[in-house]
């Protein structure tokens, strides 16, 4: 697995894993997304420069995305999923790991922080298995939800 620097042709396949019924499901809005509400998102988030997405690649076939939202204190928050055929086979601990790696070659982010619903178990698992710590818990939409971080190394 390699990852890439996602594009403006990614758009569309990116629309359709943000709208899998189990990506709705643990996202914090759970109802359906526009197409158009979408490409607005995305062409945003592509091109702000505190922003940084990629694609996970196998063998050219795009498996999943990571995005990293570099906040003004130096924490990035992270958003990551491996596409319906890939789910339950292992990729998204080293998707994590990829991309952290990437992250922090390519910015100044001390921490990166995941903030996971609790009944999401195996996204948990995956950020622990990448080197990700519990460090609390809160709320986001009145879901509760575990916040787990790794921190740079020095």
């Amino acid at each position: 697995m390699h990852l890439r620097d996602v594009q403006p042709e990614d758009a569309p396949l990116l629309f359709e894993w943000a709208n899998d019924p189990e990506v709705r499901r643990m996202s914090f809005s759970p109802g359906s997304i526009e197409w158009d509400a979408h490409l607005n998102w995305f062409e945003q988030k592509r091109l702000h420069p505190a922003s940084y997405i990629y694609m996970a690649m196998e063998h050219d076939q795009a498996v999943g995305q990571i995005r990293f939202d570099l906040n003004d204190d130096r924490t990035a928050d992270v958003d990551i999923h491996t596409s319906p055929e890939q789910r339950g086979k292992g990729l998204g601990t080293k998707l994590i790991q990829l991309g952290v790696d990437r992250l922090f070659a390519n910015s100044d982010a001390r921490i990166i922080r995941a903030i996971i619903r609790i009944e999401n178990v195996k996204s948990a698992h995956a950020f622990a298995r990448a080197g990700f710590l519990e460090v609390g818990r809160q709320s986001v939409h009145d879901q509760p939800c575990l916040v787990m971080i790794k921190a740079r190394i020095q």
